[in-house]
């Protein structure tokens, strides 16, 4: 008897399978079914940006709240973040830190070292997969002072090329801070080398007077300098080394009263010479 309600089972099924088959709904439902499936095996891995502390920062805490971004392309909320702190860019000694739940941000289980650097990378999980490494982070804990002997803060640029204060330490990077006016940078020394002066607007070349006086070339610039270089015609040099154009006066003289005097003096000489015959 048990048999038989089997086998009325089985018939009932065969029967309601070719019944889906014929309407076309067999093939809907069996598209569903894969849908879902295939829904859940595949997963998007999560993604995330490591914020705080920031590349290069120096921090005066030796518990600093580490923060970064999550984000999901499938929409899945952050489970984890495991965070890894270390001394070394290799992370070959890790201090290793979890946060549960979804809040991107967190304290360390441990303080970490006054006057040393660090480096931090952290990944986070969605509940089925991990991200990949986010960017590392390198970061100082110097608590009394971030300055080095010029006033330079940590891990930025001197004013002195090609100078970068390093953990308290002024050192030479040129591929960073650039070099001064006429010097290049040597990449693998990290110093910067003189390339000479360059030649000036003109074509003068450094160190020379220009045609046009009183200019002269110093370091790529035409600057006044009547001293070495003299000034233009009728021109007097300056203490400040400019030219200053001298007016010359011009004098008209009438040459009628020329004229008239020498007619009286004439006369004058004539008149002398009559008197002396009359009175010989």
């Amino acid at each position: 008897m048990e048999n038989n309600r089997h086998i009325l089972i089985l018939i009932t099924l065969f029967i309601f399978v070719i019944f889906l088959s014929s309407t076309g709904a067999f093939s809907s439902f069996q598209s569903i079914v894969t849908t879902q499936a295939i829904q859940k095996i595949i997963n998007n891995p999560p993604n995330v940006d490591s914020i705080l502390p920031q590349d290069k920062e120096v921090i005066s805490t030796n518990n600093p709240s580490i923060s970064w971004r999550y984000y999901d392309e499938d929409n899945d909320p952050q489970q984890l973040a495991f965070i890894e702190i270390s001394t070394d860019a290799q992370f070959t000694k890790p201090l290793p830190n979890w946060a549960s739940g979804s809040s991107t941000s967190s304290y360390l289980n441990k303080p970490l070292e006054d006057k040393k650097d660090y480096y931090m990378r952290i990944k986070v999980n969605d509940g089925k997969d991990w991200s990949a490494w986010s960017d590392i982070n390198k970061f100082s804990v110097y608590i009394k002072e971030k300055r080095c002997s010029d006033g330079t803060d940590y891990y930025r640029c001197s004013t002195d090329q090609p100078y970068l204060c390093s953990a308290g330490t002024l050192t030479k990077k040129c591929s960073e801070c650039g070099c001064p006016v006429n010097y290049r940078c040597n990449t693998n020394s990290e110093d910067c080398f003189f390339i000479g002066f360059p030649d000036c607007i003109d074509d003068t070349q450094n160190n020379q007077c220009s045609i046009t006086k009183p200019k002269i070339c110093l370091n790529g610039v035409l600057i006044d300098n009547c001293n070495n270089c003299g000034c233009p015609q009728d021109s007097e040099c300056q203490s400040d080394g400019t030219c200053l154009k001298t007016i010359k006066e011009i004098v008209t003289i009438n040459e009628e009263p020329k004229q008239e005097n020498l007619f009286i003096k004439i006369l004058t000489k004539i008149g002398f010479f009559i008197r002396s015959i009359f009175t010989t």
